[in-house]
This record gives structure tokens, C-alpha cells and sequence, in this order.
């Protein structure tokens, strides 16, 4: 599984941020690797000042793309939400 991360021009520190949300994305979907070609994350400020907006969107094999999105006031709140978001998604998917 590739993970790609984009962030807005606002994001500090995307070395060290892009590093850790790969290996805490990783590892919460490690379930899944194998079905998984790419994830594409997109991280940025919403509307609200102090509001963050995370896309996951999960490539598969011979699947059409998943796409989960989740608003939270902070970042690590947000990247959860969808970690939640696609991890019930993909499971759902998996009982079919």
C-alpha cells in the first residue's frame, strides 16, 4: 500500500507530519494492505479558524476508488475520524 499526503500551504513541519501520519495510517490499515494500491491523503483548513478537512481517497484492485471525508477542529481529530471512516468502509466492503 502507497500512501501519499498533501497539505495545504499552512501545514508546519510537513516532513515530520507527512512521516507520522504515514505510519499511523499504515498501521490502522494494515488489515487492508494487500487490497490497496494507493491512499491519497489531503489534509487543510476549513472554513472555520480553527477547523481541519481530511480526504482519504483508497484505490483498490479491481475496485472503483472509496472516498471518506471528516471535519474536527484539530488534525489529529480529523485524520481519526476518517481512519474510522474508511476502516468501517472497507469492512463493510470486505462481507460482500
Amino acid at each position: 500500500m502507497r500512501v501519499q499526503i498533501s497539505t495545504d500551504q499552512d501545514s508546519n513541519g510537513k516532513v515530520g507530519l507527512h512521516a507520522f501520519l504515514e505510519s499511523k495510517i499504515s498501521n490502522a490499515l494494515s488489515r487492508f494492505e494487500r487490497d490497496i494500491n494507493l491512499l491519497l491523503v489531503s489534509l487543510s483548513r476549513g472554513n472555520g479558524v480553527a477547523e481541519t478537512l481530511c480526504l482519504f481517497e483508497i484505490w483498490q484492485q479491481g475496485r472503483k476508488s472509496l472516498i471518506v471525508t471528516a471535519n474536527a477542529a484539530t488534525l489529529e481529530s480529523a485524520v481519526n475520524s476518517a481512519i474510522e471512516k474508511i476502516k468501517t468502509v472497507l469492512e463493510l466492503q470486505s462481507d460482500i
